[in-house]
């Protein structure tokens, strides 16, 4: 691509992106803090976009200043538009980085899940109203506006957060053991193991997923035992919206992943695509056609030319780097 014979063949355009990522306090006096976190949110993308644009493992020699500078970030930034760009920052870099070179990655990749998971646990179990007019904490985050499960009015910024830690978490269970061979060691604190979890003794740890997806449930069923879930294929992320408007177009995925120990919960499952979880006005990518059923809401775009599972995740990274149209 162009991008990759650029950054190949001028060596110093690389290390001048790499200096740009260098986290700075006030970097403009004239600027808020808001602009501040998106202009460094930015800066991220364009770093994860020219890894994501070269071969596997081109970059491994940089890996150790980059994982630094991703970490610097997650440490001073604190903030849900810069967090959001270092997941999707993460995902690059597990389907560009063999998994060799990652192992030194995981347990920050592992801490910024659970945090984000504890938080979404927090929000799905906090009543709406009282949490109108005051920020809570989590880990050092200045959480505001983030009212619950349901609620329409959850600042944008979180949700993102929310949905881009669910796409990596998506990703991580898509992909083969011997691509994350690290993952397997902490994939049961997110979604457990049915026959565990079936014996969890009162006081247990409850996996991540499993505590957030039986609340979720809990809140909305009013009687209704049915939930949704979306159909599964081996080596496809069920995630392919762009965006959500409401933690509520995330349950599907919890029930799915879910699937082993929603019967324990008294709890029975209908099935839909995962292409009904897209917002319309955005570009989507849905799975092969074979696994669509007839729901489809309108603005999603099938993905049909994807040849395979590993095409299917590197569109859908790609898809995500887009920016929205405005009105």
């Amino acid at each position: 691509s162009i991008i990759d014979h650029l950054m190949t063949h001028d060596k110093t355009t690389f290390r001048d992106l790499m200096g740009r990522v260098v986290m700075q306090s006030g970097l403009n006096p004239f600027s808020s803090k808001e602009q501040e976190m998106e202009l460094r949110a930015q800066v991220l993308k364009r770093l994860a976009f020219v890894i994501f644009c070269s071969e596997v493992d081109q970059y491994t020699k940089q890996l150790p200043e980059i994982q630094e500078r991703l970490a610097e970030h997650l440490r001073s930034a604190q903030s849900p538009v810069v967090n959001d760009m270092v997941f999707l920052f993460f995902r690059v870099l597990l389907v560009r980085v063999s998994a060799q070179h990652l192992t030194s990655l995981w347990p920050t990749i592992i801490t910024e899940l659970v945090q984000v998971f504890l938080q979404m646990e927090m929000d799905v179990n906090s009543d709406v109203d009282k949490l109108q007019g005051f920020a809570h904490k989590v880990s050092g985050w200045e959480l505001f506006g983030s009212n619950g499960v349901l609620g329409h009015n959850t600042d944008t910024h979180w949700l993102g957060l929310y949905l881009s830690a669910c796409k990596l978490l998506d990703l991580c269970l898509s992909l083969s053991s011997d691509n994350v061979p690290q993952f397997q060691m902490y994939k049961w604190a997110f979604i457990g193991d049915a026959t565990e979890t079936r014996r969890t003794k009162k006081g247990s740890f409850i996996p991540h997923v499993v505590r957030i997806t039986r609340v979720m449930n809990n809140r909305r069923c009013n009687g209704n035992t049915t939930v949704k879930m979306l159909e599964k294929k081996e080596g496809y992320p069920l995630l392919t919206m762009y965006s959500i408007k409401s933690l509520s177009q995330l349950l599907p995925f919890f029930n799915t992943l879910c699937a082993s120990v929603l019967s324990d919960y008294g709890l029975q499952h209908s099935t839909e695509s995962s292409s009904d979880l897209t917002t319309p006005g955005h570009p989507s990518v849905g799975p092969p056609h074979s696994v669509l059923k007839s729901m489809k809401l309108d603005g999603a775009l099938e993905l049909s030319g994807a040849k395979c599972a590993r095409e299917f995740v590197e569109r859908l990274i790609e898809r995500d780097f887009l920016e929205p149209l405005s009105g």
